[in-house]
């Protein structure tokens, strides 16, 4: 006899008591470090905010936001002091970039691109005071381009020759730009 009443067992009681106690620790612990890395990740999100809370632009106004338009993909990037480069990539041709210093509200920046098979493209970024982008087209023809946020694409017809760009303000007033096809 042991001295225990039947039906106790202390030596059991007293491992699983510790078993436990150990498992919740561990969860505690787990459940910590998941808490500390959580608050890591939110913390770095914040450093790393760029605010473009306003649609795809920085502060400065210099659109951000990647436009894609069938298979053709522009992506702007803002530079230091305000300016913005960007390039274009179509499948089959070459990509085309440019930059701008200083992209003022009512201006835009473009490339004009040709290639064997997809023909001629323009694309580009604009000002926030722009309205949209028109392409003036031989025969009195007229294209608007795909904009977004203050970025722009638009290829030409097959068939038809690209005369000028016409930007058009929010204020209605327009100013046309003329430009000379890139040579085949």
């Amino acid at each position: 006899m042991s001295g225990y009443p039947a039906g106790r067992s202390v030596g059991r009681r007293a491992a699983s008591s510790g078993r436990l106690r150990r498992y919740a620790v561990r969860l505690l612990a787990l459940l910590a470090f998941g808490g500390a890395v959580t608050a890591a990740v939110l913390a770095v999100l914040a450093a790393l905010d760029t605010g473009d809370d306003d649609g795809g632009s920085t502060a400065s106004g210099v659109p951000t936001t990647q436009l894609v338009v069938g298979e053709a993909v522009v992506t702007p990037r803002a530079t230091t002091g305000g300016g913005v480069c960007f390039n274009v990539r179509r499948p089959g041709a070459k990509t085309a970039a440019a930059c701008a210093r200083h992209l003022r509200p009512d201006a835009i920046s473009y490339v004009v691109a040709r290639s064997s098979n997809r023909g001629i493209a323009v694309a580009g970024v604009a000002g926030s005071q722009i309205e949209r982008v028109v392409l003036v087209l031989g025969g009195d023809a007229t294209q608007w381009a795909v904009q977004r946020e203050g970025v722009f694409y638009a290829k030409v017809p097959a068939g038809k020759r690209l005369l000028a760009i016409r930007k058009v303000l929010r204020t209605g007033a327009t100013t046309t730009l003329p430009v000379r096809e890139p040579p085949p």
